[in-house]
C-alpha cells in the first residue's frame, strides 16, 4: 500500500498562521526525502514523490519567537470539531484555541490545589468534558468544555486517559492495584480494573511520560509504551486483550542501561524510546509514532542528531502491520482529523496543521 507522503515549508506563527483557504504548496525537495523515509520505513520500498499526493501546510500554532505566545510548551493536544486543546506543562495551564489560532480561554496553574497542575500530562475531549492527566498529583482533573475546573479523581500516576463515551473514562497506570487498564464510571467513580502487567521494568519505574492510549472504534483501547517496542489492544466491553504484537523498527535501539554502585543499588538508569504516541484513524487502524531517528536513518540519542521527519506505522486492530508513512516534522504527537492530520514538535513546542490528499491504493 502506497501511504501519504508529507511535505514542509515551515513558517512562523504567533497564534495561528498559515496561507490561503487551500493551504500552502510544499516544496519537491523535501517530497522527494519523505518519500524516502517513508520506502525506507517499509523495508527498503523505492517510493517516488508524486506530487499530487503531497499534503498543503494549512496553519501552524505557537512561537518560540512570539513577545506572548499562546502556550510554551506542547506536552499534549487534542482536536475536536473546530477547536484545539493543549496541555502546556511549562506554562501549567490548559489553553484553547480555535482552528485560526485564536485563543479561546486558558485554565490553570502550578500547585497542588483545585484546578491546579503539577506534571500536567495527557489530556482527554469529550462532548462536555475535559479530562487530564495531572501525574505528580495523582489525580486526573475534569473541566468544563468552557475550562471551568469541576472536581478531581485520585489515580495514582495517570499517565493517559480517553474517554469511551461521555460518562465512561479509561486511564492507563502502572501504580493501581487490580490491572494497567483503569475504567471510570463518571456517574459513580466506581472504577473496575484488567489488563498488563507491562512487560517491561517501565512498571517500575515513574517518569514524566511512558504509556499512552487511544480509543479504537467505539470499545477497543489500544495501549503503547515509550520504554518498550509493544501494542497491546484491549475490548473494554469485555475487559480482554485482543491482541499484543510489535514489528521489528526499522533501525536498531541501543539496549536500556542501568548502573549500580558497589553495593549493587542502582545509581542512574538511562532508557531508551520506541513508541511515542498511538492514535486512530477514522479507517479504524491503529497509528504509532516511532522515536525519533538521525538523518542518516540510525539511531542518535543526541537532540541535535534529530531528523526533521517522524515515521508514523499503521495496523490493524488484530496486528497486521498495514504500512507507514512520514510527517515533515520531528513529532512528539499527532492526531488524525478527518483529512487533516496535527502533529506536535517538542523540539519547536508548535503545532503544525497539514491538509492530507486521498491515499492512493498500489
Amino acid at each position: 500500500m502506497r501511504w501519504m507522503v508529507l511535505t514542509m515549508g515551515l513558517m512562523a506563527a504567533c497564534g495561528g498562521r498559515g496561507g490561503s483557504e487551500q493551504g500552502t504548496a510544499l516544496s519537491d525537495s523535501v517530497c522527494t526525502a519523505l518519500a524516502e523515509w517513508s520506502g525506507w520505513a517499509e523495508g527498503g520500498k523505492a517510493l517516488a514523490p508524486v506530487r499530487d499526493e503531497c499534503p498543503r501546510l494549512m496553519t501552524e500554532y505557537g512561537s518560540r519567537e512570539a513577545a506572548e505566545p499562546p502556550f510554551f510548551s506542547v506536552e499534549a493536544f487534542a482536536v475536536r470539531g473546530d477547536t484545539l486543546f493543549v496541555a502546556d506543562q511549562k506554562g501549567a495551564q490548559l489553553v484553547t484555541m480555535d482552528l485560526g489560532g485564536r485563543v479561546l480561554w486558558k485554565s490553570g496553574r502550578a500547585g497542588q490545589g483545585p484546578g491546579e497542575f503539577s506534571g500536567l500530562a495527557q489530556l482527554a475531549v469529550g462532548d462536555t468534558l475535559i479530562a487530564v492527566s495531572n501525574l505528580n498529583n495523582n489525580r486526573v482533573d475534569l473541566f468544563s468544555r468552557a475550562g471551568t475546573w469541576l472536581r478531581s479523581i485520585p489515580i495514582q500516576c495517570p499517565y493517559d486517559l480517553a474517554f469511551l463515551d461521555e460518562n465512561t473514562l479509561v486511564v492507563v497506570t502502572h501504580a493501581e492495584p487490580g490491572g494497567m487498564v483503569q475504567v471510570v464510571d463518571l456517574h459513580t467513580d466506581a472504577v473496575r480494573a484488567f489488563g498488563g502487567p507491562w512487560p517491561f521494568l517501565s512498571a517500575n519505574i515513574r517518569g514524566n511520560r511512558d504509556l499512552h492510549c487511544a480509543v479504537v472504534g467505539d470499545h477497543l483501547l489500544a495501549v503503547c509504551s515509550y520504554y518498550a517496542n509493544h501494542i497491546e489492544v484491549y475490548d473494554c466491553r469485555r475487559d480482554t486483550l485482543v491482541a499484543a504484537f510489535h514489528r521489528t523498527l526499522p533501525a536498531g535501539v541501543p539496549d536500556h542501561s542501568v548502573k549500580k554502585d558497589a553495593g549493587g543499588e542502582m545509581m542512574f538508569f538511562t532508557l531508551q524510546t520506541f513508541l511515542l504516541d498511538i492514535f486512530a484513524g477514522a479507517d479504524g487502524a491503529i497509528n504509532v509514532l516511532l522515536r525519533p531517528f538521525a538523518p542518516d536513518k540510525t539511531v542518535d540519542c543526541a537532540a541535535e542528531g534529530v531528523a526533521e521527519v517522524g515515521i508514523i506505522d499503521r495496523f490493524s486492530t488484530q496486528g497486521e502491520y498495514l504500512g507507514s508513512y512520514a510527517v515533515p516534522v520531528s513529532a512528539s504527537q499527532a492526531v488524525l482529523r478527518g483529512s487533516e492530520i496535527f502533529v506536535s514538535s517538542s523540539q519547536e513546542d508548535m503545532i503544525h496543521r497539514f491538509a492530507l490528499p486521498q491515499p492512493r491504493q498500489e
